[in-house]
């Protein structure tokens, strides 16, 4: 109600003003004008309560809303909507008559504008109506639009601009035209309530009175920016019936509405004739707009007549009396109708308007327009913002498969299991953000963080090589140096820097960090290939190698960079249909999959794809596949209630049901389709939330609320073409060659377009609609339905002239770059030759970096080019080229057949044309020596060798195919003419290397070849010569794991054993089969090969069984891997009869050499390989005839011989090995000291918990240590067993009785008090053997060393050992203690605390690492796990001793540089044993017992205890160094 205090408020602020009228003339004069001009304005407006709420400017006297409410329900039930607008009128007047209120009685209308509260507002203070002389003004004009804007009583501001411009049209002067101008410049902003009155006024005034200055499109109300915004909207609401796409103005239209005056003022009536013209076809778009009949027959005129063209469209419209001409007869603009206009009459099959492409700049974008369009796409589900600003909308029928999906995850991270989940569905169903919502999900529910790396893939990028895994790694790059760095300053990337540097840089930075190698940084570049390697010679790294060995190294350095990034999620995205995974992208997964349970166990992989994709059938076991299928009737409802209650706050709102079955039924189960549906809805007000019932229901005063099914886009690709309908000429051009470039393609690929104006287009398309996302010089397009949309709207002929045009482009590049994004290009413009060139530039530059499979990608794209009329030249090329890399690929059946073809083809042409023959004929040698038919690849040699002219070729090429010839005479058995050809092929390299076209890598292969060719002549000292050159230059250029160095090191073994030097052909044959194993798997030909050196190793020192089970495995391997007559087998079956024999078993001995000489007979004739046919031939003699010469094989190792040496000590060594990561070290500094002539460790009893698991370990250090004549066993106490975990496999040389063992050693000891025992856990056995054989001990038995601590020392009183806690243990060793002082044996006691702070810092560890040893890089990898452990759980004491003073900087993740002790507190026990290490560097405490002196060290901590402590911690540095240097014959220094 209006109060009387608010009727005084009002009447004092109409006196203040001296332009106003009095209360009773406005109350009797206006009040009639003013409520019908309202009720003719409320009849075009689509809600009656908008009129709900009206109150005065304070705020106060407002009509009570329940009053209004309920007068506004009783209207609606009395039918007063009907008939548009004349019950509100009523209604309306009603209200106002009852509550004795006229509308000019409040000074504000102020209505809802919707959900977000806003209101608009109508001034009617001041006593008058405004004039018009008020909106001269443009400021305040602009004030005026902002707060009429909008729906709900935008009209009443109108009505009064219209009627005071109206009223006196007799006496309208030339100035009031010019103020005029912005009033009329105004309308299209106003809603449909006022779209009656603006086609009145156009067709009464002038067409020039519309026209309005450029500059006062600037607004800072974000619903008015820009002129077009306003006039689009008043022709779309005009245009009620339509039932495709919107209608909007024409290009040349508002082009012309956006010119800007040289003078800075309005138009006026005086404006240009064109300018007239194109006011007056707006007027008459208008009247067409409200006619639907005329519309709807104009649209089925346009497509009877297929008006495509300018010319066409104009026909027609003049046709229908949509002529140009103005009033006066005069010819108006050229009208070119734009896509928007064509698209409203062509709903389908949209053909271009003209064949210019023209990608310059055209009429600059004012910000705000720019402004404008961004926030009409705010909410746009594809466009600007949208979906990626609003929360997920959680669908019922989605819910269990992301619950389940999630369960997987979090499982399958927690067991250590690595997955690989497939999620497929059709287009649009939203599979990445379901995914996402998983990921979120998961990260939630999960105590640890996840690391999250993305990719994108496209059919335009399926044949590159690892791009799935591009953006995977160089995210990976960026995460492992910021969690390994963290405390350093982060590095930025800069416009200067880009992305490839960054990568680079950062792998450097992780080099540094010894996080990787320079073999990663190869394997990386074969990802990311923009990785700028130091130099060219680490490419031939990759040399050599197989497929599977180069992925397998490829993941071995993806684990590097993702173990410290657990748990990792891997999300693979399909941004279009036809996104499959390349062949070596599938290899890789395979590989990172099948190893990351011991690897990388915290590792999943995510596929989405559109189709189910071909899993590779080892990964079905790890897979779990999801389809997601369009949404149901529930989740569209879901759906529909979150668009209008975005943040879920009222539970009971509905959607009607009409609605629902309208809108499910148009989109069709797609969830993008259905919020643009919705959407649509909203903004043309046909949908809308009933306040009544609280429901989403069609708005029941809309005309068209009957109309909704027919009037909704017709498909999602319509409604997309809609908005880029409005774009320019040029911009559209742009996007349709953008979509022939693909859904992702890469900037310098197509830069010699940026001079074009190309990308600053997809730049402007980016700003104003964020189509594109651009990332590391790559475009993609943002959503695959834009992609879609555009890609309808080209026809095949346009389509292919793109795609001259960009192949144009490209010969005017000055790059000479090739790739097959090019050739794609070349290939759907039929440019043929181009296309072959591009594809076979692009495989010869994929060989040169080892990338094999694409380059097969690539030959047979260009054998696809390949058309009748090419020269049989280009044939034979490719065919050449594609059978060389599938004999590289291992696919030689595949590769026989090009190579044999092409060869035929060759043989064809002339005598003079032949170029390609020697090649071919090499090639396929090749592939014949690989599948044993070495008699077929000798023919083809002994073919190709005449036509060789050596006078042309380099030393390189010579020595590449003499050395090749010579390796096929050699696995043939021809080793002499194989030791000629490689003596030739080494000189020629050797002139090679003087002249710097060869390395010494290559230098290396000569020596390896001519090594294996002595050994097959029997001279192994010869092969183990060049062996060692080849191991000496490969360890020095290349990293040591590394396929080509487990090579040298496997002949070195090899050789060695032959010798009849197994002792020193162990370790390095230990180190092969551990490079091999990492390197190519347990199903590889190498590593078998490797376990096969290892055995003849053992076999040469005795110990056949350990060689059998080897044996039994590399034989294994070979049966799976290769032919089952392979020539290859026979070394094998050989050595394994000779072990057969060994262990008694001559049948099956017998049975192994005939199979080994089947399998010779069938790969050799007769004269080849005869020493190997020989030896057959007499072993299988020896076997029918009942003779052997091998003695049955005991498992009892023979022990140490004992000298009698006083300077010597001899060790038994009872350890618990193992527990300590630096116990190893004390089995190097025994080895050093043994071959320095100071110890000799007799054996080691492992009396740690599991016993079996400490007895392998010692036994495999020991072997590895030039230590595998040292007898190992284990404890046997009952207390001390422990159950194997079952991790190693226990050699059968390792004995289970540790008393057994001690007693052996003291019954063979030659002398008196000659041994020393040394303790450091369980003394069981000892005390054991002490009480059964009490004199054999006190004979032999010299000193025992222990490492423990003893009670205080008192004078008269025996030695007693303090409580540990566990009284078994402390029995037995009270019993060692008590036996030897009653035997008189002297024992010397180390405390376990004078190992505490020793110097020993993690630098010396690695520094050890640098020898290349196993134990070196072991030992340095659990220090380091321990260390980080250690000061994250540690107690405040421990890590005092360790890290010193000093901690790690804040949030930094390794604490490993900082530590200054490492535990070997076993090596200074075992220096303690020998008199000239203990009497010079340790404070002992003597105690005299029977005349016994008995030493104790009880000090606390290294630096109270050790004399001269750094001293001795750089001998022990130095011995450790030498022990395992010497282990690998030296090839670290």
């Amino acid at each position: 109600m209006i109060t009387e205090k608010t009727m005084k408020r009002n009447s004092a602020h109409e006196s203040s003003d001296s332009d106003s009228i009095s209360s009773e003339e406005r109350q009797t004069g206006k009040h009639a004008e003013l409520m019908a001009r309202a009720s003719q304005i409320l009849t075009g407006l689509g809600r009656g309560a908008s009129l709900l709420n009206v109150q005065s400017n304070d705020g106060q006297g407002s009509l009570e809303r329940n009053d209004l409410q309920e007068r506004f329900l009783e209207a609606k039930q009395n039918n007063l909507f009907s008939g548009r607008g004349s019950g509100i009128r009523s209604e309306v007047s009603g209200i106002a008559e009852e509550d004795d209120l006229s509308l000019s009685d409040a000074s504000t209308f102020e209505m809802p504008l919707g959900s977000e509260g806003e209101t608009a507002s109508y001034d009617n203070t001041g006593g008058t109506e405004p004039q018009l002389d008020e909106y001269a003004d443009i400021d305040r004009l602009q004030l005026e639009i902002h707060a009429s804007y909008g729906r709900a009583l935008s009209g009443v501001t109108l009505s009064s601009l219209v009627s005071n411009a109206s009223s006196n049209r007799s006496d309208r002067s030339d100035e009031d035209e010019d103020k005029k101008a912005p009033i009329m410049a105004a309308l299209p902003f106003f809603g449909r309530g006022a779209c009656g009155l603006v086609g009145k006024h156009i067709h009464d005034e002038e067409p020039s009175s519309i026209v309005q200055r450029k500059d006062t499109a600037g607004s800072s109300d974000g619903r008015a920016k820009g002129w077009l915004s306003g006039i689009s909207s008043a022709t779309d609401e005009a245009a009620g019936r339509r039932k495709s796409a919107s209608w909007k103005l024409p290009t040349s239209l508002k082009q012309i509405l956006l010119k800007e005056d040289s003078d800075d003022e309005p138009y006026t009536e005086d404006a240009s004739k064109k300018q007239k013209a194109a006011a007056k076809l707006m007027h008459k778009h208008f009247q067409t707009a409200n006619n639907p009949e005329s519309f709807r027959e104009l649209q089925k005129r346009m497509k009877e007549k297929g008006a495509f063209t300018e010319t066409s469209v104009r026909a027609l419209l003049q046709d229908v009396d949509f002529d140009s001409s103005d009033e006066d007869g005069e010819q108006g603009i050229g009208l070119e109708l734009d896509h928007s206009f064509k698209k409203n009459f062509f709903a389908s099959d949209l053909k271009p308007l003209t064949n210019e492409y023209s990608w310059q700049e055209g009429n600059a974008d004012t910000d705000s327009k720019l402004d404008e369009i961004q926030q009409r796409l705010r909410n746009d589900p594809i466009f600007f913002g949208g979906i990626d600003q609003r929360p997920y909308i959680h669908l019922p029928s989605r819910e269990p498969s992301l619950q389940f999906l999630a369960n997987v995850i979090q499982s399958a991270t927690d067991e250590g299991r690595a997955t690989l989940l497939t999620v497929h569905g059709d287009r649009y169903l939203g599979k990445t953000k379901f995914i996402d919502a998983v990921v979120r999900n998961v990260q939630n529910q999960s105590q640890n963080s996840f690391t999250v790396l993305r990719s994108e893939r496209s059919s335009s990028t399926a044949v590159i090589s690892f791009f799935p895994f591009r953006k995977i790694v160089s995210s990976a790059l960026r995460e492992c140096n910021r969690k390994t760095e963290m405390g350093a300053k982060p590095h930025e990337e800069t416009d200067g820097n880009r992305a490839r540097e960054f990568d680079s840089s950062t792998i450097q930075r992780l080099i540094d960090q010894k996080l990787l190698d320079k073999s990663d940084q190869v394997m990386i570049s074969r990802i990311l290939p923009d990785v700028i390697l130091e130099s060219s010679d680490l490419l031939s790294l990759l040399h050599g190698r197989s497929p599977g060995s180069l992925t397998k190294d490829t993941a071995d350095t993806l684990f590097k960079l993702m173990i410290p990034l657990q748990p990792i999620l891997m999300v693979f995205d399909a941004v279009d249909g036809d996104g499959d995974i390349d062949s070596s992208s599938w290899r890789l997964m395979e590989q990172l999959l099948l190893s990351a349970p011991t690897s990388c166990p915290q590792m999943i992989a995510i596929l989405i794809s559109r189709q189910p994709l071909s899993i590779p059938s080892l990964l079905s076991g790890v897979t779990i596949d999801t389809s997601l299928k369009g949404i149901t009737k529930k989740d569209s409802e879901e759906y529909i209630r979150a668009l209008f209650d975005p943040n879920g706050f009222d539970k009971s709102m509905t959607v009607d049901e009409n609605v629902l079955d309208i809108i499910r039924s148009r989109a069709n189960g797609c969830p993008l389709f259905l919020e643009r549906l919705v959407l649509w809805a909203q903004k043309r007000a046909i949908v809308e939330i009933d306040e009544t019932r609280n429901a989403v229901a069609i708005n029941v005063f809309h005309e068209h609320r009957s109309e909704l099914n027919d009037i909704l886009p017709a498909t999602l690709i319509e409604e997309v073409l809609t908005e880029l309908s409005s774009l320019p000429h040029n911009e559209l051009d742009s996007l349709k060659t953008a979509c022939c470039m693909g859904m992702i393609f890469p900037h310098k690929t197509y830069d010699v377009l940026e001079s074009e104006g190309f990308f600053r287009l997809l730049h402007s398309l980016i700003s104003s609609h964020h189509i594109f996302d651009f990332d590391d010089d790559w475009y993609k397009w943002r959503h695959s339905v834009v992609f879609d949309a555009v890609s309808s709207i080209i026809i095949t002929d346009e389509r292919q002239e793109i795609h001259e045009r960009i192949c144009d482009s490209f010969r005017r590049s000055s790059s000479t770059s090739c790739d097959v994004q090019r050739a794609k290009h070349y290939s759907i413009a039929h440019r043929w030759d181009e296309a072959w060139d591009q594809y076979m530039d692009a495989g010869k530059r994929s060989e040169k970096i080892f990338d094999y499979t694409h380059a097969v990608t690539c030959y047979n794209k260009a054998k696809q080019c390949l058309r009748e009329r090419s020269s049989p030249r280009e044939k034979i090329a490719c065919s050449t080229a594609l059978g060389w890399c599938l004999q590289a690929l291992e696919c030689y059946d595949e590769a026989e057949k090009e190579l044999e073809s092409s060869l035929e083809a060759t043989m064809s042409l002339p005598e003079n044309d032949r170029e390609e023959e020697y090649s071919l004929l090499t090639a396929l040698a090749k592939v014949k020596a690989s599948q044993s038919k070495y008699s077929d690849a000798i023919k083809l040699y002994e073919r190709a060798l005449p036509i060789v002219d050596t006078k042309i070729h380099s030393p390189k090429w010579l020595a590449h195919h003499i050395s090749s010839y010579g390796e096929i005479l050699r696995k043939s058995g021809e080793l002499k003419r194989a030791q000629s050809l490689h003596e030739e092929a080494l000189k020629y390299r050797e002139l090679a290397l003087e002249d710097k076209s060869g390395t010494v890598l290559e230098l290396s292969i000569s020596h390896t070849q001519l090594g294996c060719t002595h050994s097959g002549l029997q001279e192994h000292e010869e092969a183990s010569h060049y062996h060692k050159k080849a191991l000496s230059a490969r360890v020095s250029h290349l990293d040591f794991y590394h396929s080509l160095v487990s090579e040298s090191l496997n002949y070195c073994a090899d050789s060695l054993q032959a010798l009849g030097r197994g002792k020193e052909a162990i370790p390095l044959a230990i180190h092969a089969v551990k490079i091999r194993k990492q390197l190519f798997g347990t199903s590889h030909p190498a590593y078998a090969h490797a376990l096969s050196v290892l055995a003849s190793s053992y076999y040469s020192i005795g110990r056949p069984l350990d060689t059998r089970y080897l044996l039994e495995e590399c034989l294994d391997i070979c049966d799976k891997v290769l032919s089952s007559n392979h020539s290859n087998l026979i070394p094998n079956l050989m050595l394994y009869g000779k072990v057969l024999r060994a262990s008694g078993d001559m049948i099956n001995a017998t049975s192994v050499y005939k199979r080994a000489l089947f399998i010779h007979n069938i790969n050799f004739r007769a004269d080849q390989n005869k020493i190997q046919l020989d030896e057959l031939n007499r072993c299988i003699r020896e076997l029918e005839c009942g003779f052997t010469s091998c003695p049955k094989t005991s498992l009892e190792m023979p022990i140490p011989c004992i000298e009698s040496d006083p300077g010597k000590a001899h060790i038994i060594l009872c350890t618990n090995f193992g527990h300590r990561p630096c116990d190893a070290y004390a089995f190097s500094l025994a080895s050093s000291l043994q071959q320095m002539g100071s110890v000799n460790l007799v054996t080691v009893v492992a009396v740690g918990q599991p016993q079996h698991e400490c007895a392998q370990l010692a036994r495999l250090s020991l072997d590895s240590l030039l230590l595998s004549d040292v007898p190992v066993a284990f404890s046997r106490v009952v207390s001390a067993i422990g159950k194997s975990r079952g991790t190693l496999q226990t050699s059968p040389y390792i004995s289970s009785d540790g008393v057994e063992i001690i007693t052996r050693v003291l019954v063979q000891a030659p002398s008196k008090k000659s041994l020393t025992i040394m303790c450091d856990y369980c003394l069981g056995d000892i005390a054991e053997v002490m009480e059964k054989h009490a004199i054999l001990f006190a004979e032999k038995v010299k000193e025992v060393v222990i490492i423990g601590s003893v009670q205080p020392l008192r004078r008269r009183s025996n030695i007693e050992p303090e409580v540990s806690g566990n009284a078994e243990y402390d029995m037995f060793t009270s019993k060692v203690y008590a036996g030897c002082q009653q035997l008189n044996i002297q024992t010397v006691s180390m405390c376990k605390d004078v190992a505490k702070g020793f110097p020993f810092p993690s630098s010396y560890v690695d520094d050890l690492t640098q020898t290349n040893h196993m134990i070196g890089s072991e030992v340095q990898r659990k220090e380091k796990a321990q260390a980080n452990l250690l000061w994250e759980q540690g107690t405040k004491d421990s890590r005092r001793y360790i890290f010193g003073h000093d901690k790690p900087q804040d949030g930094k993740c390794n604490a490993w540089p900082l530590v200054k002790s490492v535990n070997i507190e076993l090596s200074l026990g075992l220096l303690c044993c020998i008199p000239m290490y203990r009497d010079a560097h340790f404070r002992w405490e003597s105690h005299q017992v029977n005349g016994v002196n008995h030493k104790v060290c009880r000090h606390r901590n290294a630096k109270a205890g050790i004399i001269k402590s750094q001293n001795l911690s750089d001998e022990i540095l130095n011995l450790v160094g030498f022990s395992l240097r010497a282990a690998l014959l030296n090839t670290s220094c």
